[in-house]
């Protein structure tokens, strides 16, 4: 008996799909009844993995809430990472909870800020989460580790954090008005998927500046005089 041997998959069915059907005589792609060509006309990326794991395509409300879903979720992991990191950082819990008091304040100032300005959730803007704590956390740490530092060399609590403020205030004040300067181009670019990732960036920036800057400086005389800083 003369065996026939099949090259590549030709000939050869791996399973029953509800997702995906290919057609290759006819050059096809289907998934879950869409031809691959009109979703990638006329559905968005998010669109088209709801399609996929639910089966249809989302309504305007379903599409709105899976990108709020994502964004939530992106949030509290970068949270727990910067958390975490902190926690290592400064081998202190409350140290790291003070720390990350400008980031809370900043999280929230930008989703309120963002919700009054009407910016739609995009693959962009989804990530605004995560960049808000990454700003302020980075400009946490500079600010409060040099007043550790002050402390440490035996100034008071309010000089040291003079001192840390004046001395690292405005390196990452220039840090921050550059990129700011950077990314605000993007605000008067025709695509709206840019120009609200422009406007996204440069007020999160200014959120972490002013966090560290302004918030950050009494909180640490505060906690230092109540004694909890360990």
């Amino acid at each position: 008996m003369e065996q026939t041997i099949n090259r590549g998959l030709d000939g050869v069915n791996i399973d029953v799909s509800s997702i995906c059907f290919i057609d290759g005589a006819k050059g096809e792609l289907i998934y879950r009844g869409y031809d691959i060509r009109e979703l990638a006309n006329k559905a968005s990326y998010e669109e088209v993995v709801h399609l996929l794991w639910e089966g249809e395509l989302p309504t305007r409300s379903q599409l709105e809430a899976f990108r709020a879903g994502a964004q939530i979720v992106l949030t509290y992991f970068a949270l727990c990472l910067a958390g975490l990191f902190l926690v290592l950082r400064f081998r202190s819990i409350s140290r790291a909870l003070l720390a990350l008091v400008p980031v809370f304040l900043g999280v929230g100032a930008s989703s309120l800020i963002v919700g009054l300005l009407g910016i739609e959730l995009s693959p962009l803007t989804t990530v605004s989460g995560p960049l808000i704590i990454a700003s302020c956390t980075e400009f946490s740490v500079l600010i409060f580790g040099r007043y550790l530092e002050e402390r440490q060399s035996g100034l008071a609590p309010r000089e040291a954090s003079d001192t840390a403020a004046a001395r690292t205030g405005r390196a990452f004040f220039t840090s921050a008005c550059t990129t700011i300067g950077g990314f605000a181009v993007l605000v008067v670019s025709p695509l709206p998927l840019l120009r609200d990732f422009g406007i996204i960036v440069s007020l999160n920036v200014s959120i972490a500046l002013l966090a560290a800057l302004v918030v950050m400086p009494p909180m640490m005389v505060w906690v230092d005089s109540k004694g909890w800083l360990g």
